[in-house]
């Protein structure tokens, strides 16, 4: 591919991730504070997450086989549109079950669209290209979700219907960008670029089962602090901007995460940096259970971000890497992030019920230190596995 193609691809990679996280972001950024108004109680306001959640899991698994099968662009302006449905219903929504079924459609909209758009990545990158144009869709999600969770409640304050109506206009921005990627693009081109790439050559082994073990943790604890945590921060003293400010150091630290592991391949077919990741998951519910210092605090919630971000990254590009089933393996992936903030609410608000509001912090450190402990020990008999058949020397 020329310079200018390369270029090209990855702005599209990077505009297309920024607009639909974005819209997602800035309508459920909204989407709490419009409840309260019509009347919500916490337990209606919990609702608006899990249940979301729920109903986004088996659309991230059929999205990605289904787009094998019938191709990438069905789903992916399928998965876009349910997104501008759900934003123009909520710019009219007069109550809260319609908030709900709304929220339900926009997520399934989402889990639809993420893994037939990844793939669609994957069959627009000829070798030496997956990494740079991965770098622009991560960076791109990354920052558009930050800059549009953020201004979502000032967009509400401005007009009743203001952030959902920047939600639909994201959204058909994200159809148009598609659809002139896909006719600019020629993928058999791609593919013959592709074609001499032997399949042991690219395929991960068992590093792809141990960043999507991280993965399914990390974004367990994600969600875990971003359930929990306030009713923590309240005792504490802080208010609710506090709270909302650490909050957002989370995403801002995957933002972080995202752009270290996308400054080079130094992370690339090495362990390391993997179960490095999860002991800093571990080491951040420890401190958080222990301590109530707003700077270590601050310093915890990006540390877990940060060590998201960079498994994030290093998942998304083994289960590309091999170009084998690429919508399957990108459905199982974006599930494992929607599978580990469902257990990450549930667990998180159980204990913090049933215990106390510090306990989520410390069962979260025990779990994945054991999840780090099995994927050492699953990298080495692999690796044994694979001397004794002569493939990989020790």
């Amino acid at each position: 591919m020329s310079k200018f193609n390369i270029s090209r691809s990855m702005a599209y990679s990077f505009a297309i991730a920024a607009f639909m996280e974005g819209g997602a972001e800035v309508v459920l950024g909204a989407v709490p504070l419009l409840a309260i108004r019509f009347g919500a109680n916490p337990w209606l306001l919990g609702m608006l997450g899990w249940v979301g959640l729920i109903v986004r899991l088996p659309f991230c698994l059929a999205s990605g086989n289904l787009s094998d099968r019938i191709g990438r662009m069905p789903i992916i302006v399928s998965g876009a549109s349910a997104v501008t449905l759900a934003c123009i219903g909520l710019s009219l929504a007069v109550n809260n079950l319609q908030v709900i079924l709304l929220c339900a459609l926009l997520m399934a909209g989402t889990g639809a669209f993420y893994p037939a758009f990844q793939s669609f990545i994957g069959d627009r990158s000829p070798q030496g290209e997956l990494r740079k144009n991965l770098s622009g869709f991560n960076t791109g999600w990354a920052v558009g979700g930050s800059v549009f969770a953020v201004i979502a409640g000032y967009l509400l304050a401005a007009g009743r219907s203001v952030p959902f109506l920047v939600g639909v206009l994201l959204a058909v921005g994200v159809i148009l960008c598609v659809w002139q990627w896909y006719r600019s693009t020629n993928v058999s081109e791609v593919a013959d670029q592709t074609s001499d790439e032997s399949h042991s050559v690219n395929d991960p082994g068992a590093l792809l089962l141990i960043a999507r073990i991280g993965q399914f943790f990390g974004y367990a604890g994600l969600f875990a602090i971003r359930s929990v945590f306030p009713k923590l921060g309240v005792e504490l003293g802080m208010n609710e901007g506090t709270i909302g400010m650490i909050l957002g150091l989370v995403l801002a630290g995957a933002a972080v995460g995202i752009f270290v592991g996308n400054a080079g391949p130094w992370w690339r077919g090495k362990l390391w940096p993997l179960v490095a990741s999860q002991l800093v998951m571990v080491a951040v519910g420890i401190a958080v259970f222990l301590t109530s210092s707003r700077l270590v605090l601050v310093l915890a919630f990006l540390c877990q971000g940060l060590s998201v971000g960079i498994i994030y990254t290093a998942a998304i590009y083994y289960g590309l890497q091999a170009r084998a089933n690429m919508g399957r393996s990108m459905g199982i992936h974006e599930s494992l992030i929607t599978g580990g903030g469902i257990a990450g609410s549930l667990m998180g608000g159980a204990a913090a019920q049933f215990i106390s509001l510090r306990s989520p912090y410390i069962i979260y450190s025990g779990l994945v230190l054991a999840a780090a402990g099995v994927s050492m020990v699953y990298w080495h008999r692999s690796k044994r596995s694979q001397s004794q058949q002569g493939a990989i020397p020790l």
